[in-house]
């Protein structure tokens, strides 16, 4: 059923572009990685290419600003 709901969104808002099948698509947030092998089950149904599943983006974005600050 999880799967099938994630297909079902892929299908939505992932498939709706051209070139879905030749980008990675990346997912962020705790659902998308706490039911990865579902996600990752429906992604490989839809031929899409997943890229990063990231389960809280602050602390990526966190260490991307610290890296940007002036000496």
């Amino acid at each position: 059923m999880l799967t099938n709901g994630m297909k079902h969104f892929m299908q939505v808002h992932v498939c709706c572009y051209k070139q879905y099948r030749e980008v990675p698509c990346h997912f962020i947030g705790s659902v998308s990685f706490h039911f990865k092998e579902q996600l990752l089950k429906a992604a490989k149904e839809l031929n899409i290419n997943v890229g990063n599943i990231i389960k809280k983006p602050i602390d990526g974005l966190t260490k991307y600003h610290l890296k940007q600050e002036p000496d």
